[in-house]
């Protein structure tokens, strides 16, 4: 069914994945992976289409459903042409990082002078 060099390119492929978390999908020979492990869930690569159109996507889902590989997709495929960039923004991690232990006004009166607090008011 499969031949040794296939099995053996299959786990080269999967510890890319594991060692660089998608970021170096190369065979040997420098020939990208990833146009070759993505798998659009829907005929004619729609979910590629749509969200590579463009505009602004946003790509929702729980860890470990592929927006990231879904991203790199559409990522290569903007690289070829001009005037075109791409930014990755984990707004989950953003929002983590943004959360503080000041809940409330109240908690920083106790912290700082209503003089200082208003001027950010």
């Amino acid at each position: 069914m499969f031949s040794k060099d296939d099995k053996d390119n299959f786990l080269t492929a999967i510890e890319s994945l594991k060692k660089d978390k998608l970021a170096n999908l190369l065979y040997e020979t420098g020939r990208n992976l990833l146009k070759i492990l993505y798998t659009d869930l829907f005929p004619e690569d729609n979910i590629l289409n749509k969200t590579s159109n463009g505009h602004i996507a946003f790509l929702i889902g729980l860890e470990g459903k592929r927006k990231s590989t879904i991203f790199l997709r559409i990522e290569q495929g903007l690289r070829k042409k001009d005037n075109f960039s791409s930014c990755y923004l984990n707004t989950k991690t953003i929002f983590e990082s943004a959360q503080t232990k000041f809940k409330n006004i109240d908690y920083l009166l106790n912290c700082l002078p209503a003089k200082t607090i208003n001027i950010y008011l």
